[in-house]
């Protein structure tokens, strides 16, 4: 029996192999925080897509868009990978397309721990006056009462 790489298309796996050297890459020149948040999904000759897991680490992708076209074409000019970037690569590459892709998480109802009171969710002073001050010029008031009852669960 054929193992299962031997079965997959070779034009598919060289692509596969080609967006994860492009991670790999974009991974040694952004910052640690982000590197388990991101994919490249896909290269066409202006534009190299960017799959994320939220839409802050879109918004910090995006910030970071030019950086990593720039370091893609230095990466290029290198000797390092120059072989394969020169044909992965296109020297007219000059956009990043983030897009966003949430984790799943699964519906499942709290379990019994999850609703006890040491599993509750607080927040901090600041954001409790922050969301107090909120709801003072909310003229909704169910909303304003909902930012009331909010502000209370301060850590």
């Amino acid at each position: 029996m054929k193992s299962i790489f031997e079965q997959l298309d070779p034009d598919m796996l060289r692509r596969v192999k080609n967006l994860s050297l492009i991670t790999h890459i974009l991974r040694q020149t952004m910052p640690a925080s982000i590197h388990l948040h991101f994919h490249v999904v896909k290269v066409s000759q202006q534009t190299l897509s960017v799959l994320t897991d939220s839409p802050v680490w879109a918004t910090k992708l995006r910030q970071l868009a030019p950086q990593m076209i720039r370091s893609l074409h230095a990466e290029r000019l290198a000797n390092t990978y120059k072989a394969r970037l020169n044909t992965v690569i296109p020297a007219s590459l000059k956009h990043i397309q983030v897009l966003t892709r949430p984790v799943q998480i699964s519906a499942q109802a709290p379990t019994r721990a999850e609703k006890t009171p040491e599993f509750q969710r607080h927040i901090s002073k600041k954001t409790a006056s922050l969301l107090t001050q909120t709801a003072s010029f909310i003229n909704d008031d169910k909303l304003s009462d909902v930012l009331k009852r909010l502000s209370r669960h301060i850590h």
